[in-house]
């Protein structure tokens, strides 16, 4: 039979079928709750904290998130995911690199080979010239067939390049989505869904880049401390400078390096408030 309970947070009494005994849900008002296993009211859920004795969670004891919480092993697959495509967009443009380079100098080679010798005599040049001008021939299609080859070849690595970064842009973007909304019942500088779309205002996304990431950094860390979570701490400087170098321009490739230690961090932040939060 149905279970009367009430929010703690709203004061509503609600009905949920006994099946739903032990376990937790959410209010219409927001408030996580949970349902007391042999009934009564609702009780608001209780602060996430690491298990009894110190020490996080371990990456064990969850495979999916209690009640509305992602799964704590979506973050670092994300990141493992985003972190491949940038290994793979390296190796693609180092090939596009060598693809092009290799094609354009057989091509200037073929030519250089076929252009007569700049101390012929006239004489021999007349004898000489029907042969000449097949080696020339030769040469043209030669050079042509080694910058046809090129050509296809930088073209499908630039496609290959081209997809492999739009794998890696989506990624990238339900990642900070999905750090935003795990902490959504903290106190929070924006909604996930706005982290994202701003990101997309030129200009104005110059500024937004340190709220989204940089924020985001300093928010997961106030979330685990006033709830207690024994959580790896998201690198709020390595985010914050290397968004700085970024933007630079001259030292673009040491903040892309920082940033990419400073997502790290953010990465195993999210993981542990998550297992902390489902195992709660």
């Amino acid at each position: 039979m149905p279970i009367s309970v009430q929010c703690t947070a709203c004061g509503k009494t609600l009905k949920v079928p006994d099946t739903m005994a032990g376990k937790r849900g959410k209010c219409p008002c927001g408030n996580v709750i949970s349902v007391p296993a042999g009934g009564g009211g609702f009780q608001a859920a209780a602060p996430a904290r690491a298990p009894a004795g110190g020490g996080r969670p371990s990456k064990a004891m969850v495979s999916k998130g209690g009640g509305d919480f992602p799964a704590a092993r979506t973050f670092p697959k994300l990141f493992n995911i985003w972190l491949l495509c940038l290994g793979l967009e390296m190796v693609l443009g180092i090939v596009m690199a060598v693809v092009l380079s290799v094609g354009l100098s057989s091509a200037a080679s073929k030519i250089d080979k076929a252009a007569p010798p700049t101390n012929i005599s006239i004489d021999d040049a007349f004898k000489d010239l029907e042969k000449r001008q097949k080696e020339q021939e030769e040469a043209a299609k030669g050079a042509m067939g080694a910058l046809a080859g090129a050509g296809i070849g930088g073209t499908i690595t630039g496609c290959g390049l081209t997809l492999v970064y739009l794998i890696q842009f989506v990624v990238g973007l339900m990642f900070i989505y999905k750090a935003w909304a795990l902490i959504q019942d903290g106190t929070v500088r924006t909604t996930p869904m706005m982290a994202i779309l701003l990101l997309f205002v030129p200009i104005f996304q110059i500024y937004w880049y340190f709220v989204a990431y940089w924020g985001l950094a300093k928010d997961l860390n106030t979330y685990a401390q006033e709830r207690g979570i024994d959580a790896r701490k998201a690198s709020e400087g390595m985010i914050l400078w290397g968004l700085v170098l970024l933007l630079l321009g001259c030292t673009a490739p040491i903040g892309a390096i920082m940033l990419l230690l400073g997502f790290n961090s953010i990465k195993n932040a999210c993981f542990d408030i998550a297992t902390a939060k489902a195992g709660a």
